[in-house]
């Protein structure tokens, strides 16, 4: 019966391990630069399990000028070669839609078209999901949570997760225990300049069993490899209490290897 029990403990830690995620922001401003960052994170694919595909054409405030006289809205089918390459390399895609200024009258959200380009081109691209910046000042509490409850009813019966961003700048992001329910993972930017009071007090926020869909994010224009160092081990103190997610923005050609090293020490559990 001991050695049953050991056995178990041993395979629940294996489990735990194989939950770790990373979750890497490229963005595609165009054919060749989104095929130099979408082979560099090819190249390091052992240490990424999901990019985070994001175009500036792919602004929800841009949905009435893009779909006028019958266009579609949103450029991820010019992209569809290098998702693909991505996913070939065992990468899952999300696929970034941002421009939230005018939320709670943009047609894009009010009207039943927008869920429908969404469902549509997570089909197309086969993307696991969305992850939304909604990042405006004007948004309150219940603009954050009827924008993903509809998204929800949209996304969730097909299986695609939802992701949005936080910071601590947007004060209604913050509101874990409303919106965390709703979505899959939030995307924390009020850790990107590396302080890590910022982690602890949003850790503190995260309701009780949610703790996995909490992603700090990490970036490579203000992060050193020591702050990523310290951040590392914070990261693995805080696997017990459930965290198993961590955040990159942004991947480009430009990012050294050591954020790989970083990615890879925190996902395979080095």
């Amino acid at each position: 019966m001991l050695r049953i029990a050991c056995l178990a403990a041993a395979a629940a830690v294996v489990e735990a391990a194989a939950a770790r995620e990373t979750m890497v922001y490229l963005y595609c401003m165009n054919e060749t630069s989104c095929a130099e960052r979408v082979d560099k994170a090819v190249a390091k694919a052992v240490n990424i399990t999901h990019v985070v595909v994001g175009s500036h054409n792919c602004r929800m405030t841009d949905w009435k000028r893009q779909t006028q006289g019958g266009g579609e809205w949103c450029d991820y089918d010019q992209y569809l070669p290098q998702i693909q390459k991505l996913q070939k390399a065992g990468i899952k895609v999300m696929i970034n839609a941002a421009g939230a200024s005018n939320l709670a009258s943009n047609p894009f959200y009010t009207g039943g078209n927008g869920m429908e380009r969404l469902v549509a081109l997570a089909k197309k691209t086969g993307a696991v999901g969305w992850a939304f910046d909604l990042e405006s000042h004007k948004l309150t509490l219940d603009d954050y949570a009827g924008f993903l409850t509809k998204v929800g009813h949209a996304l969730k019966p097909l299986g695609l997760k939802i992701q949005y961003t936080c910071a601590r700048g947007f004060t209604p992001s913050m509101e874990y225990s409303t919106l965390l329910p709703l979505v899959d993972y939030v995307f924390d930017m009020g850790t990107y300049r590396g302080m890590p009071s910022r982690f602890d007090g949003a850790w503190a926020l995260v309701p009780a069993g949610l703790e996995a869909r909490y992603v700090p994010g990490s970036s490579t224009a203000k992060w050193t490899q020591d702050t990523a160092a310290t951040f590392l081990a914070k990261y693995n103190a805080h696997a017990a209490q459930g965290l198993t997610t961590a955040g990159l923005f942004v991947l480009d050609t430009s990012t050294e290897d050591w954020w790989f090293a970083f990615l890879g020490q925190w996902l395979h559990g080095a």
